[in-house]
């Protein structure tokens, strides 16, 4: 999704989608953006490392957001759009949503 920060082939958790599950309305989004927020609330403090947030339903971004730092050294705030590198961690997501779509 261009602009967004999002790109195709992103693992994201399970959990953080089904925030967004039953949306509604204007206030249903903004309820569950409330949601995201008390999720992240760890990682959005002065100094702690962050995390990026991008939950998208039928192509439409329902919540954008970073959480916390993108560099410590630099107090840089982390953004949807901040690359990030995740090293070897994506073989796990990938697992489970095998696991999950098999389990249907």
């Amino acid at each position: 999704m261009a602009g967004s920060g999002f790109h195709p082939g992103q693992n994201v958790r399970p959990e953080r989608v089904a925030v967004a599950r039953g949306i509604d309305s204007t206030s249903d989004l903004a309820r569950k953006s409330v949601q995201v927020d008390k999720l992240l609330v760890l990682w959005n403090k002065r100094n702690s490392p962050g995390a990026a947030v991008i939950v998208i339903r039928d192509g439409q971004t329902l919540h954008s957001k970073g959480y916390g730092l993108a560099n410590r050294k630099t107090q840089q705030p982390l953004r949807p759009d901040t690359p990030s590198l995740i090293g070897s961690v994506s073989e796990q997501f990938t697992a489970i949503a095998v696991m999950m779509i098999l389990s249907e």
